[in-house]
C-alpha cells in the first residue's frame, strides 16, 4: 500500500505485531487465539499456529568424563532434514551463524 502524509502531518502506528518476553510453548500441534489486554479488557488479536516439529534424526549425547558430581564437556550429534524438504530447505538458504539452544 502507498501512505501518503499531508502537509498538516499524520501519523502512523503499526498495530499488527505482538512483542512478549515469554517464550511461547505447547506440546502438541495446535492454532490458538492470541488475545490482548488494556485496562481490563480483552480484544482478540490474532491467531498462533504451532506445529509438529520435525524429529532429530541420528542423535548423540556424549559424555566425556567417568567421574560423578564433576563438571566435564559433552559432545552432541545429529543430522538435520536433508535440502530436499522443506525443513531443510532452509539449513541450505541460510545466511551468516545459526545457533544450538539446549535448554
Amino acid at each position: 500500500p502507498k501512505f501518503t502524509v499531508t502537509a498538516d502531518g499524520g501519523q502512523w502506528r503499526r498495530t499488527n505485531r505482538g512483542v512478549t518476553k515469554a517464550e511461547l510453548m505447547t506440546n502438541k500441534a495446535q492454532k490458538l487465539k492470541v488475545c490482548w489486554e488494556r485496562a481490563g479488557r480483552a480484544s482478540e488479536a490474532g491467531i498462533v499456529e504451532f506445529e509438529t516439529p520435525s524429529y532429530l534424526s541420528e542423535l548423540g549425547i556424549w559424555i566425556t568424563q567417568k567421574e560423578w558430581n564433576k563438571p566435564s564437556p559433552f559432545v552432541v550429534s545429529f543430522r538435520t532434514a536433508g535440502r530436499d524438504t522443506d525443513v531443510g530447505y532452509r539449513y541450505q538458504n541460510a545466511e551468516g551463524y545459526m545457533t544450538l539452544s539446549i535448554t
